[in-house]
């Protein structure tokens, strides 16, 4: 068990790591040429949602929150279908969207929500 210390180090995690995701998901999507994409993706998208679901699991475990819970599960299937978009359009020239940006956008947009008010 760890302390109640730990858990602002644990919290700037994993919200740096959101910020960071975001930050490579918008980049992958709005950025010029497919190399800085693909950085944008592997670089910066990707480290952010490990550090986000590290951070959030030992979060979950320091609240005592069920790993099942309805807010957990939907935030971790909307965040993966964010990172499987990230991935793909960043995989080969022509993938990117602006309706698959905007989708990806309003599900991160959920995701904070789910995370912040928990409500199911």
């Amino acid at each position: 068990m760890m302390s109640g210390e730990m858990l602002p180090v644990l919290k700037l995690v994993k919200y740096a790591g959101l910020v960071l995701f975001a930050a490579g998901a918008a980049l992958t999507f709005l950025g010029e040429g497919l190399r800085l994409r693909q950085r944008a993706a592997y670089v910066v998208a990707a480290p952010g949602y490990m550090a986000t679901w590290g951070g959030g699991m030992v979060m979950v475990g320091m609240y005592n929150h069920a790993l099942f819970s309805g807010w957990i599960v939907v935030t971790f299937l909307l965040m993966t279908a964010v990172m499987n978009a990230v991935m793909w359009s960043a995989a080969a020239e022509g993938r990117r969207s602006a309706a698959l940006a905007a989708v990806s956008t309003l599900a991160l947009v959920g995701c904070v929500g789910l995370m912040v008010f928990r409500p199911f």
